[in-house]
Formats: structure tokens, sequence, C-alpha cells
């Protein structure tokens, strides 16, 4: 994940969005540490799933101290950088 400035951003605003849609994320800085997050649509619809399929999960299982994730859960969400073709069967 790349920091930038809010005024790089202003200035260099086409390649940055370009850069995020083909993957990498952004942290634009701001006063008072109010950052905020650049990411591409698909990535941001891929971490949608992934609430989702916590949430989900949690429902449906009584939730306890001990709650263990299925053990693909960590595999896709390691690799969803990569590939986020598999999520799409969430």
């Amino acid at each position: 994940m790349t920091a930038i400035k809010g005024t790089t951003l202003k200035t260099d605003f086409k390649s940055i969005c370009d850069r995020a849609y083909h993957g990498e994320s952004f942290i634009i800085t701001r006063p008072r540490e109010q950052n905020v997050v650049l990411i591409s649509e698909r990535e941001y619809q891929m971490l949608l799933r992934i609430k989702s399929y916590i949430i989900n999960t949690q429902k449906q299982s009584e939730i306890s101290a001990e709650q263990t994730y299925p053990d693909h859960f960590f595999d896709l969400f390691g690799s969803c950088h990569e590939d986020m073709s598999i999520l799409e069967s969430l």
C-alpha cells in the first residue's frame, strides 16, 4: 500500500486511479490522521463479499469465544488480491 498526500492525488488523479484499477492500493494521508484508502471497485466488492461471508458464517453457528473460521477462509483471504474470481462463488 502506497501512502500519498491529498495534493498528490489532485495533481496525478488519472494515473493514481489507473494504478488503483490495476490492483495497487493507496492511503491518502490527511491532517489529524483522517486518512482514507483508495482501492479499485473490484477489490471493494471482494471485501464486501468477505464481510458478508463472515457475517453469514457467524449467524449460522453459535458463536463461542473459540470460534474458528473454515480452513479455506484464510486461503481465500490471503489470495484475494492475486485472484478475486474464487470469491464469486460465495
